[in-house]
């Protein structure tokens, strides 16, 4: 006699995978992906996908010790896709780092050194020329914004970082001896 719990999973089943999107959409052959399955001891891996089933994941390992790898999706913890390498987006990102990391330094850097110069010829009494420190703080700061930026575009477009996108992985629900087993990610 049938077990209440097995009807209901052999009832379920077919809804519960129909209404997964499926990840093969996303993973097509030839696409770069990194993946991590800690069962087999895989921490990001960069791969080629050779192909991407409805229960396995087909990849290719480049590198010194190329391998091919057959992963079940119920193995695989995260996947990513590569989008790829852009630079103008690294230079964009590094011209706004610059541009934040110089502005205030070499604003004060300005102001604190006329400061500095206008006492030592004036023996410390504080005019009209003092009022000039707030405008080459201003003034240092958007130099230092203007250097920056373009120190960090430099840095940032002779950077080689790869952009990454998540792949949602399927959802399998099966019936595991006398109860359900699978795994469900959202």
């Amino acid at each position: 006699m049938p077990s209440p719990v097995r009807a209901l999973a052999l009832l379920l089943l077919p809804a519960a995978v129909a209404a997964q999107p499926a990840a093969r959409a996303s993973v097509d052959s030839g696409t770069v992906v990194r993946v991590t399955a800690p069962a087999r001891g895989l921490h990001r891996v960069r791969a080629v996908a050779e192909s991407a089933g409805r229960d396995s994941l087909r990849l290719r390992v480049d590198g010194p010790a190329a391998t091919r790898l057959s992963l079940a999706w119920s193995e695989v913890a995260t996947l990513d896709r590569s989008i790829g390498v852009d630079r103008a987006y690294n230079a964009r990102r590094g011209a706004g780092i610059g541009a934040l990391v110089l502005a205030v330094p070499l604003g004060g850097a300005a102001a604190v050194t006329y400061l500095h110069a206008w006492r030592l010829d004036r023996n410390d009494r504080c005019r009209s020329e003092c009022y000039l420190a707030p405008v080459l703080l201003g003034v240092g700061a958007l130099l230092g914004t203007g250097a920056g930026a373009l120190l960090g575009a430099a840095i940032g477009a002779g950077t080689n970082g790869e952009g990454w996108e998540a792949v949602r992985i399927p959802v399998r629900v099966g019936v595991v001896g006398n109860g359900l087993g699978g795994r469900l990610t959202f």
